[in-house]
């Protein structure tokens, strides 16, 4: 058998799962639904539409990681529950400690910002920044200014800077 063939066949496998992994998707979407619901009678402070959009993102980080060759009796559904079920306490935690909605990613690189300015007090250079934010290939000059502003308004909570508030029109 040439490199090939064998190629072909990996090509082919790859499309069948994408296949069943999104059948295994559409057909559990009203199982987060359901769990939404449930999470949203006892904590009604975060909205529904937000619970099921998490609840989504869970139910789709679960497909590819579920292992169905598995002895144990798990099913999908199991198995999903609790991925869902974690997006949902991250949401909620995200709701609870959070009065300004900042993405999760900008909150650790201004957490990081924070660790570097305690240590060395002051802020680093973009360099610096760089290579403190281990995930972040390339960071530009707006980013990075981006950033400064999310610190100050974390450190001046309700002194908020006027270019970072959001008009909606």
């Amino acid at each position: 058998m040439d490199t090939f063939t064998i190629y072909q066949k990996d090509i082919a496998k790859a499309r069948e799962f994408d296949k069943v992994s999104d059948q295994i998707v559409i057909q559990n979407l009203p199982l987060v639904v359901f769990l939404a619901r449930r999470f949203h009678k006892a904590h009604t402070e975060v909205d529904m539409e937000e619970l099921v959009a998490a609840g989504n993102i869970g139910l789709l980080k679960a497909a590819p990681n579920y292992d169905a060759s598995r002895k144990s009796k798990e099913t999908f559904s199991t198995y999903a529950s609790a991925v869902i079920y974690r997006e949902f306490l991250r949401v909620y935690v995200d709701h609870l400690y959070r009065g300004v909605r900042v993405p999760r990613k900008t909150y650790h690189q201004v957490r990081e910002v924070q660790t570097f300015l305690e240590k060395q007090g002051r802020f680093p250079s973009i360099s610096e920044a760089s290579s403190l934010f281990s995930r972040e290939v390339r960071l530009d000059s707006t980013r990075w200014q981006e950033i400064r502003r999310a610190y100050v308004a974390f450190q001046n909570y309700d002194q908020v800077p006027s270019d970072m508030i959001c008009e909606e029109n």
